[in-house]
């Protein structure tokens, strides 16, 4: 007999990808680096908020933050090309606001 688990793994396997997949993976791919790039104490400032149809959107708390960001722009680039080199990355999108949390991804 077959588990559940198993099924489930190879049926994701075979299925396309789903938007929804993707954006979790590119999320997930570019959080941790995110906050590799801001100063010590600071790495709440920004976070990765969305992506769709090929643009990341990256929240930020100050100006300061999406300044790092936007000069960080190519690595980020980069990063989610090693990571996840079949996902378009067309257009990283900075908005301000308050980032929340992404520790649950």
């Amino acid at each position: 007999m077959f588990e559940i688990k198993g099924l489930l793994k190879d049926a994701v396997r075979r299925a396309k990808q789903t938007p929804q997949m993707e954006a979790v993976a590119v999320l997930n791919a570019v959080q941790p680096f995110l906050k590799k790039l801001l100063p010590s104490g600071r790495e709440d400032d920004v976070a990765a908020q969305s992506y769709r149809f090929g643009e990341l959107r990256i929240v930020c708390n100050n100006s300061a933050a999406a300044q790092l960001i936007r000069d960080h722009e190519e690595a980020i680039r980069a990063q989610m090309h090693e990571h996840l080199p079949g996902i378009p990355l067309r257009r990283i999108r900075i908005l301000f606001g308050r980032p929340s949390p992404t520790s649950d991804l």
